[in-house]
């Protein structure tokens, strides 16, 4: 279900390879150069001054080498949209498009007639400005033609739309140079592969690939303003954060229409990687520069959970439990299938609840795997099995999702978290909710919750009896 996997904004590539002494100075005269190509407009070649300068510049920032000169590819940008598009659907294929349609709907994240599929596609091309693609490590750039169009540092970066402006194609730039530089010294493409069926690990990879690319772009951002860009490494990350949650709260007003209009489990997800990802880049390079991202991309957070919490990754280390859950045929009734497996995680738990104490009741978050089955006309089923760190922190959860599941079918004495409600409401250790004659059912057992949702009464006690048979073992 993660939106945010390709990673997005913009750069390229030629020639010249970084030397390891004196290319700082060398690297800002080629910008220079690619800045009176600009004003010449003769963008292309000034895209490709620029990235002769970053070749030079960026191994001095980052202590790291270009192995090999990246191939740049420039498009139209309709044409660099299609090509997205297309490397979009063989990125997933469409049994993954299934899975992540059907638990969207099966959880709420959206509705049943939602247009999954088509709001992926256009949140992508709309606000791309260009990308790396890591699987044919090429710098995919927007032959640019208009200079009308100045936007600012909001939409830089989430993909800016305007034509060619010198600031914003060099902050790209530096953004989309870290991931090919990270690329090179580290395989981006085998540790998003390493994620796979786990979107919760997905998520938090991309949180550690786009904020130090983003954390790149702001520290040559500062260079260009006069500063030496080293200050940035040493930032408050609570400060940073605040600062970014003021900036979330503008981003609809600086992005694409739909981007605005998706719900929310699409925006946050989206932006998670580049603000919270930035924040928790901050707590590495606070705590020992770039050598601590360095070795972070030797061994990634493992959720979303060490991301949001950056202590259980860096002091007091929380590794998450791996669920396995059973198969489920011998419990289905005639005319199921299942569409496939994954993890939700703290955030994105967060965002599904939302409204019903949403960071609290997945506050305490210790894994969680769920299955997600399509049914007899177009029903949707659900079987999903969390694990907390406490029984209190079951306790909460349950009872925040107790309430969400009655608000989300009209039940008459359910409502969305008042202010003066600090904590979720007490439930019992069975909760049930009967909707169009399918039940939906809460278990918990200490620190563990069941979920059973979608199926008929004795489907459920069935499906439940099997869950809870589910192997629990540390997350490698």
């Amino acid at each position: 279900m993660n939106v945010s996997r390709m990673i997005f904004s913009l750069f390229f590539c030629a020639s010249l390879l970084a030397d390891d002494t004196g290319t700082d100075k060398s690297g800002q005269a080629l910008l220079a150069e690619g800045d009176k190509l600009a004003d010449a407009a003769q963008y292309t070649d000034a895209l490709l001054k620029y990235k002769l300068g970053y070749e030079k510049i960026l191994p001095v920032m980052r202590g790291l080498k270009f192995r090999e000169a990246v191939e740049p590819k420039f498009m139209e940008r309709s044409a660099l949209q299609d090509h997205m598009k297309m490397l979009f659907r063989e990125d997933l294929t469409e049994e993954e498009m299934l899975l992540t349609d059907g638990t969207l709907k099966a959880f709420g994240f959206v509705a049943a007639d939602f247009k999954t599929e088509e709001t992926m596609l256009q949140m992508l091309s709309e606000e791309v400005a260009g990308f790396y693609d890591p699987k044919r490590k090429q710098i995919f750039l927007i032959k640019e033609t208009d200079t009308s169009k100045k936007p600012g540092f909001l939409s830089r970066l989430m993909g800016a739309k305007g034509g060619f402006d010198k600031d914003e194609q060099k902050s790209t730039l530096s953004h989309e140079m870290a991931h090919a530089l990270a690329d090179q010294n580290f395989d981006l493409e085998k540790m998003e592969k390493a994620t796979d069926g786990d979107d919760d690990r997905s998520l938090a990879l991309q949180a550690l690939i786009e904020g130090e690319a983003t954390l790149v772009m702001m520290i040559d951002m500062q260079r260009a303003s006069g500063g030496d860009g080293t200050e940035m490494l040493h930032a408050s990350p609570a400060a940073m954060d605040a600062s970014f949650k003021v900036m979330q709260g503008m981003m609809t007003f600086a992005s694409g229409k739909t981007f605005r209009t998706a719900p929310p489990i699409f925006r946050d997800t989206m932006l998670f990687g580049y603000l919270k990802g930035v924040v928790f880049l901050l707590h590495l390079t606070n705590d020992g520069e770039w050598a601590s991202v360095d070795k972070a991309f030797r061994k990634p957070p493992i959720s979303t959970e060490q991301v949001l919490h950056p202590e259980k990754y860096l002091k007091d280390v929380d590794v998450p439990v791996a669920i396995d859950l059973p198969e489920f045929t011998d419990q289905l009734g005639e005319g199921w299938t299942e569409l496939g497996k994954n993890v939700l995680g703290e955030l994105q738990i967060s965002i599904l609840l939302r409204k019903h104490w949403g960071v609290r009741a997945a506050a305490g978050w210790d894994g969680d795997r769920y299955a997600v089955f399509a049914g007899p006309e177009g029903k949707l089923g659900l079987v999903w099995f969390t694990t907390w760190d406490t029984a209190d922190d079951a306790k909460e959860f349950a009872g925040a999702y107790s309430r969400y599941i009655g608000t989300r079918f009209g039940v008459a004495d359910a409502k969305p978290a008042a202010s003066n409600e600090p904590t979720p409401p007490a439930v019992a250790d069975r909760a049930r909710v009967e909707h169009e004659g399918r039940v939906f059912e809460i278990i918990r057992r200490d620190k563990d919750v069941v979920t059973i949702e979608g199926f008929s009464q004795s489907q459920t006690g069935k499906l439940a009896d099997a869950a809870w048979k589910a192997e629990k073992k540390a997350k490698e």
